[in-house]
């Protein structure tokens, strides 16, 4: 018998204390953590998936008392209220008419506007040439590949996040094997949680081989 199991919520810390400094995401954490000493009011930040955009712009938001709009799960933005604003996912804005208007409200009235997208702001598809030039002018800052040493440290926290421990053999297969990338630690915390739950017990390197093998497949 297979257990059912639920999408319950989980806990994902994303407080300054909780964000982990890699040579790989310096400079982008030096400049959140120079605001407001910014040298332009617009700042992007670029990166792979689950690379620590999101995290950044929840520190920069909670220094900066900044207003967080997630580009991925808005059709249109609302006229801005404030001038100090951070847009997450940017790039996956389709209202390009609305994310000009944001850029050129930050600038206009000294406030300041973060940008984060999975790709450098020059290829960002847009179809009005005064975004994209003013994109391409903005002080932009790009997250690296993460070293190994920080891949092992967001596969426990992910596993942190979810409550699960595992013993040193499973979690030294997982280390040498899994995919060298941020999001692939986060998948396969994710798919461990479900797993786990699902067979109610707790994870062997049996099942941490299935999540090798998915993971491939991906």
């Amino acid at each position: 018998m297979v257990q059912l199991t639920f999408d319950l919520p989980h806990e994902t810390r994303l407080g300054a204390g909780d964000f982990m400094p890699d040579p790989s995401n310096a400079a982008a954490l030096s400049a959140i953590q120079s605001w407001p000493d910014w040298p332009s009011p617009v700042l992007v930040i670029s990166g792979p998936p689950a690379s620590g955009k999101t995290h950044l712009t929840q520190i920069w938001a909670a220094r900066a008392n900044a207003a967080i709009i997630n580009g991925a799960t808005i059709g249109s933005l609302p006229p801005p209220e404030r001038t100090i604003i951070a847009l997450d996912n940017a790039d996956q804005l389709a209202d390009q008419a609305g994310l000009f208007h944001y850029y050129n409200h930050a600038v206009n009235n000294e406030g300041a506007l973060l940008l984060t997208g999975q790709q450098p702001p020059a290829l960002w598809q847009t179809s009005l040439p005064d975004l994209g030039s003013r994109l391409r002018a903005a002080q932009h800052l790009m997250i690296e590949p993460p070293s190994d040493e920080l891949l092992a440290v967001l596969l426990l926290k992910h596993l942190s996040d979810r409550q699960l421990t595992l013993d040193e053999p499973v979690m030294a297969f997982l280390q040498k094997r899994l995919p060298r990338s941020a999001a692939a630690m986060a998948s396969a915390a994710d798919q461990l949680d479900r797993l786990s739950l699902a067979r109610q017990r707790p994870i062997t390197l049996a099942i941490a081989r299935e999540i090798i093998e998915a993971l491939e497949k991906e």
